[in-house]
């Protein structure tokens, strides 16, 4: 986080990594800080209404979702894919086989055209995206520095299993085994390893898929977050306007 020095009165984060970051609170002189964690609408991000019918043979789909760029440490995920595809193609008993599908678009785009990645650009209609989210099996994120990461909310409101590094801002909602897989060597091996495990696991990825959906919808409602926004707002004025009337009463106390 790399905020420009300045004076305001208050400071509003998404997480509590970010509005009390010591780099915030070093170059950001701030009266009041608060956290608003941002929310998604559970009804229209939510599991399909009825799982297609198992396929034999089908190859697992492992999606990535957000923005093709540098911070997002995208290389590691890319090193990882290449590790499970030379896996799958050596013992392909050993492993299901997998495609991997990344939602997003970014300066890096052309980069990651030489892996074996499906990449699909940007999907600004929220259905369309919510439908492609459904198709998948595991959604991978592997950012290093999210704030706090709104990607993440919503693939596991759609319930998918998410695989992930569990640092920075997405420490305050994902567990590990318990609504995400938390990798705890940042590495392309051991973010292959997370992943394989799931894979070759669908309790696990069940399981983990209804427990990131459950975190959702008791945290991270958009009408909660509307809510606090308003509750932020409201308290905000009520100070700037008992601020105006001590100022107020001073000018008068002074004629």
């Amino acid at each position: 986080i790399y905020p420009v020095p300045l004076s305001v009165d208050a400071v509003v984060g998404p997480s509590h990594f970010a509005a009390f970051h010591p780099s915030v609170r070093s170059n950001v002189d701030a009266r009041h800080r608060y956290v608003v964690a941002p929310g998604v609408d559970s009804d229209l991000f939510a599991p399909a209404a009825h799982s297609p019918p198992a396929v034999y043979g089908k190859c697992l789909v492992v999606g990535y979702l957000g923005r093709i760029v540098a911070e997002k440490s995208l290389g590691l995920l890319a090193s990882a894919i290449e590790l499970l595809m030379t896996t799958t193609n050596s013992t392909p008993s050993a492993m299901p086989c997998m495609d991997f599908r990344w939602v997003g678009d970014g300066a890096d785009i052309d980069y990651y055209r030489r892996y074996p990645i499906t990449l699909l650009g940007s999907i600004y209609n929220e259905t369309d995206l919510v439908r492609e989210l459904q198709s998948w099996d595991i959604a991978v994120h592997p950012g290093l520095q999210e704030t706090f990461c709104i990607a993440n909310v919503e693939v596991m409101a759609v319930g998918l299993p998410l695989v992930t590094f569990g640092v920075a801002g997405t420490t305050e909602y994902v567990r590990h085994d318990v609504n995400a897989w938390v990798v705890d060597e940042m590495s392309p091996a051991a973010l292959a390893d997370g992943i394989r495990r799931l894979a070759q696991d669908g309790a696990l990825r069940r399981r983990l898929g209804d427990a990131a959906r459950a975190t959702v919808v008791k945290q991270f409602q958009w009408s909660d977050t509307v809510a606090k926004y308003d509750e932020v707002l409201g308290r905000l004025l009520g100070s700037a306007k008992t601020k105006w009337h001590r100022t107020e009463i001073s000018a008068l106390n002074s004629t």
